[in-house]
């Protein structure tokens, strides 16, 4: 019965540290796919307006400011005609905390880009 607690003990430090491993791991993935989606709604927007407007840009800027994304830059077009290409790029960092060692968290600066191209198509009624 004493036999099995150093096993137990090592089980359970062994899950523990995956745990904290796959916790670190998909932190800057949750934090990627929420810039992402977005700026897929904003580009969704745009597609439609066929422009970004202020209200829109400072929506994006807002809402990424709110997920703690820090030097945000959008970039987009002028307003283009039906069947133009727009653009949008939008860039910005990502702090997060990450172990580095048994006792010892760094912070690191993830850069995130989001550059896609959608086609203006006003709806007309």
């Amino acid at each position: 019965m004493l036999g099995r607690i150093p096993i137990n003990l090592l089980m359970l430090a062994l899950v523990l540290s995956l745990v904290l491993f796959f916790t670190e791991y998909f932190i800057p993935l949750s934090a990627n796919f929420q810039f992402r989606a977005e700026c897929r709604k904003i580009l969704l927007e745009m597609e439609e307006k066929n422009e970004l407007t202020a209200s829109m840009r400072n929506e994006l800027q807002k809402a990424l400011t709110d997920k703690n994304f820090t030097v945000i830059s959008i970039s987009a077009p002028h307003t283009a005609k039906r069947g133009e290409f727009l653009n949008l790029k939008v860039v910005a960092d990502y702090k997060y905390s990450k172990v580095k060692g048994i006792f010892k968290r760094e912070e690191i600066t993830q850069r995130m880009e989001y550059d896609k191209y959608t086609v203006a198509r006003k709806v007309l009624n």
